[in-house]
């Protein structure tokens, strides 16, 4: 009977509306929802934008060379300490796009990763095709190293490779140009030895082979079956494992393979990422938050627990009596020469014996931070909007015996290159990507705008109803008068 009255139907009904919309902010409905909706957009599949920034990483991309010129060469044979200068930055532009892609029915999807270098002389001291640096000859200390680990008589050994040293004028010190140094030329010695044996390759170059190429066949989660196996590696060349190392767990492949991760991130992820650059996995952890072109973004840092001298990564040192220690990774296991990757950014924050042994003139000029690998990723769709790789390419050189060009030099790590690899995300696909995430916080709170109307609700509806009591409070009296008059008449 009640109901025909407004006041009251109008408050019943909102104090029903707020109720269910408590209980929907209680039960984080629209927060759910909108995750939901992320898990299934942040899927590899065809003609959709996760798989368009995939294939073609909308980020301009570059690889930085900072190269160690030997100042004093004859001083170094002779026992003296390395004076070394740094040369650079040489830049090139990094393009990259993957090719072909075959998607399968288990939710997988295989491709390859082809890149390209060009490079930017604006961003460049010189031209690396002319300037030349003076270095440890790298394919020279590979042999010497070969021969010294050798089941065969190691002094006969010593002294062929000097004879043949000698005849092609070959020292352990030489001057070579940026673009040799990094792209490649014809070495005498491994073009005499590829004469006997055609899996030498004659030809040697930090990035040899390497502009224009890929570095295998990876298969890839979709994420259609679980959002956070989204893009990781389940075979590389296919295998899901390596075998450079000693251990399972070090030579395990796990994570991405660092150009997206699962979306929906939060601080207390561990982010593992594959890099065939550094032949191992690694994984970085939060730091802090930022804002990158107007965007929330995590940052991510390799701990240093990840290049430690310990039992966790004992499997990484194949030469146990001989571990370089904490922070250096020799990659001589996977790169067919004798090179050691120093993760620390330089010698100058690196204190160790090797350090020491170096001495830089003038003091360090690169721009360092402490960790070596960072990643800033959007909360929401875990794609990274900025990252970057920082490594220091050494030689470990050593004094042979009977090896005459080796002289009298010290044990000492001898710094080659510091390699910068960065990535921002361009302005049109930050743009893009802050509409979309726009749309998704919208939904996701829209739980507190309800709680708000909600308690609005409640005090109309309080109102309303303390209206229509009052009312009928007096309309009892009103009619009790009335029927008192009409008994009288």
């Amino acid at each position: 009977m009640w109901c025909g009255k407004g006041s009251i139907c109008a408050g019943t009904a909102a104090v029903c509306i707020g109720i269910t919309w408590v209980i929907l902010f209680a039960l984080d409905v629209f927060p759910n929802l909108a995750h939901s909706m992320v898990k299934e957009q942040v899927v590899l599949k065809l003609n959709s934008t996760v798989y368009e920034n995939w294939k073609n990483p909308p980020a301009d991309i570059y690889l930085s060379f900072t190269l160690f010129h030997l100042v004093n060469p004859k001083e170094v044979l002779g026992g003296e300490k390395p004076l070394v200068q740094e040369r650079g930055p040489y830049t090139y532009r990094e393009m990259r796009i993957r090719q072909d892609i075959v998607f399968y029915e288990n939710h997988t999807v295989s491709a390859t990763l082809p890149k390209s270098y060009v490079l930017v002389p604006e961003q460049s001291v010189g031209d690396p095709m002319t300037d030349k640096i003076t270095t440890v000859n790298i394919p020279l200390m590979t042999l010497v190293e070969m021969v010294r680990h050798s089941f065969l008589p190691q002094k006969w050994l010593d002294i062929i490779l000097t004879v043949v040293a000698i005849m092609h004028k070959e020292t352990l010190f030489q001057s070579r140009t940026v673009h040799e140094l990094l792209w490649g030329y014809e070495d005498p010695i491994l073009a005499q030895i590829h004469k006997f044996l055609d899996s030498v390759n004659p030809n040697f170059g930090l990035f040899y082979g390497m502009n224009g190429s890929a570095d295998g066949v990876y298969l890839f989660h979709t994420g259609q079956n679980k959002s956070t196996d989204f893009a990781k590696i389940a075979l590389w060349k296919g295998e899901s494992s390596l075998n450079w190392w000693t251990t399972d767990s070090c030579n395990k492949i796990n994570g991405t393979d660092g150009s997206t991760f699962h979306p929906l991130i939060n601080k207390n992820d561990i982010l593992y990422l594959f890099s065939s650059d550094l032949c191992r996995s690694i994984y970085v952890s939060f730091e802090k938050e930022l804002s990158v072109k107007a965007l929330s973004t995590y940052r991510f840092t390799t701990p240093a627990s990840v290049f430690a001298n310990s039992t966790a990564n004992h499997g990484f040192c194949t030469t146990p009596s001989h571990c370089p220690g904490s922070g250096v990774l020799n990659i001589s296991v996977c790169k067919q020469a004798a090179l050691l990757i120093t993760f620390l950014p330089s010698f100058v924050q690196n204190k160790s014996k090797f350090a020491q042994r170096i001495q830089l003139n003038p003091p360090s000029l690169i721009i360092k931070e402490a960790q070596e690998v960072l990643v800033t990723v959007s909360l929401v769709t875990g794609f990274p909007l900025r990252a970057e790789k920082k490594v220091q390419i050494n030689v470990h050189v050593q004094r042979a015996p009977n090896i005459l060009q080796t002289g009298n030099v010290r044990t000492l790590l001898f710094p080659v290159v510091f390699i910068n690899e960065s990535a921002l995300i361009k302005d049109d696909s930050a743009a893009q990507l802050r509409s979309q995430i726009l749309e998704v916080h919208l939904l996701s709170n829209l739980h507190y705008v309800l709680l708000a109307l909600s308690i609005v609700l409640a005090l109309v509806a309080t109102g309303l109803l303390y209206r229509a009591w009052s009312r009928k409070g007096q309309v009892a009296p009103r009619l009790k008068s009335a029927n008192s008059h009409l008994a009288q008449t």
